[in-house]
């Protein structure tokens, strides 16, 4: 057979997921920090889509938002392409509920696509963006987070808003 007839095939990238933790209580609306955050989040989509699509034999980004007020609430049930993310601007209320997120981003990380075939995935990043002072509880919640091999192996980066108060 001539090798005209062998048609190479592109072989899939690896996926990055990248898991953003955002508080949404009540004193975020001090000074516009959670403003400040919504802004931040639609000015790094683009950026985002750029380090995307230039590392071509690298991976592609998938993101994934938790915000975090008086409950925890996961925004997509899958991480999503960072090409098909759309950022919608977060309200502020509520108590510090970090413990709950902390629950959330545990489970997300065990599941379907976020963290499956760890062949095809490089390390995760999880980003914490928060003004501080969670209520009870984030302790024992970090505890088990920290028992989770796809969370031992991310990058994990806490992004401190503005000052106490």
């Amino acid at each position: 057979m001539p090798i005209s007839f062998f048609r190479p095939t592109a072989s899939p990238r690896r996926r990055m997921n990248m898991f953003y933790l955002v508080d949404t209580s009540a004193s975020m609306k001090y000074k516009s920090r959670l403003d400040d955050v919504n802004r931040a989040m639609s000015e790094v989509l683009p950026i985002l889509r750029d380090v995307s699509s230039q590392n071509h034999d690298m991976c592609e980004i998938y993101l994934s938002c938790i915000q975090f007020g008086s409950e925890a609430r996961l925004i997509d049930i899958e991480p999503v392409n960072v090409f098909d993310y759309e950022w919608h601007p977060l309200e502020a209320s509520g108590y510090t509920n970090l413990r709950d997120a902390y629950a959330m981003l545990e489970q997300q990380m065990h599941r379907g696509e976020a963290m499956s075939n760890s062949a095809q995935h490089v390390r995760p990043a999880v980003f914490l963006i928060s003004d501080g002072c969670p209520d009870d509880g984030w302790l024992e919640g970090l505890e088990t987070l920290r028992a989770n091999e796809g969370f031992q192996q991310a990058y994990k980066i806490a992004i401190a808003i503005g000052c106490k108060p």
